[in-house]
C-alpha cells in the first residue's frame, strides 16, 4: 500500500483521503512499518513543510509523535535522529506570514521535546546541530503574541541545554541568554 500511497503524497491536502489511510497504516503496524522507514519519513517531511494546509501538517506531526511515543521503534529512530530533526522539525518551527502556526510550530516544539528525552538523538548529533536549534527556538521565544509558545520554546530551549550541556562552551551559552533573560519579564 505504501508504494500506492507514495505516488501522489507531494500532492496531498486536507481533504485527501490518501492521508488517512497512511496514517492508519503507520499507526497500526507496530515493527512492520521499520523495513520502510525511510520512505514514511519522506512522506511525513514532504507532509510536513509550511506550505501545506494546516490540518496536515497536524497530522504529520501527530503521527510523528506517535512514532517517537513507541518504545520498539527507538533504536530506528536513534539512526534517523537527525533527519527527523532536520527534514521535519526545523521546518515547523519556522514562522511563516500570513499562516497560522503557532500550533504548529507548538506541536513541532512537543515532538523536538520528545527527541530530547527519550534521548532518540546522540548528544553529539544535537550539538552539531545546536546552533540551528537555537536559532529556531528563540523564533519562537520572540513570538509576541502567544503566550503559550514562548512558554514551550523556554521549556524546550531548557531541555536542549541539559541534553548537551556537556557539550556546550561558554560562547553557546552566552549566545541565548539574551533571548532567556527577556522571557523573565513574561507574566
Amino acid at each position: 500500500m505504501l508504494s500506492e500511497l507514495k505516488e501522489d503524497y507531494e500532492d496531498w491536502n486536507t481533504h485527501t483521503p490518501e492521508r488517512f489511510i497512511f496514517d492508519l497504516l503507520v499507526r497500526r503496524s507496530q515493527t512492520a512499518i521499520v523495513d520502510y522507514w525511510e520512505t514514511i519519513l519522506e512522506i511525513i517531511a514532504a507532509n510536513s513543510d509550511n506550505e501545506k494546509d494546516v490540518e496536515l501538517h497536524m497530522d504529520m506531526l501527530a503521527l510523528l509523535e506517535h512514532l517517537l511515543n513507541q518504545k520498539v521503534l527507538h533504536q530506528t529512530l536513534e539512526f534517523y535522529s537527525e533527519i527527523v530533526l532536520k527534514m521535519i522539525l526545523f521546518p515547523t518551527l519556522c514562522w511563516k506570514s500570513g499562516s497560522p502556526s503557532t500550533k504548529i510550530r507548538k506541536a513541532g516544539l512537543i515532538c523536538f521535546m520528545k527527541l530530547i528525552d527519550q534521548n532518540l538523538i546522540p548528544a553529539s548529533k544535537m550539538y552539531a546541530n545546536f546552533k540551528e536549534c537555537c536559532t529556531k527556538i528563540k523564533g519562537c521565544m520572540d513570538d509576541d503574541w502567544c503566550n503559550d509558545l514562548r512558554f514551550a520554546a523556554t521549556i524546550a530551549m531548557r531541555h536542549l541545554l541539559k541534553y548537551v550541556s556537556t557539550e556546550c562552551n561558554k560562547e553557546d551559552f552566552i549566545d541565548f541568554y539574551a533571548d532567556i533573560l527577556k522571557r523573565l519579564d513574561d507574566a
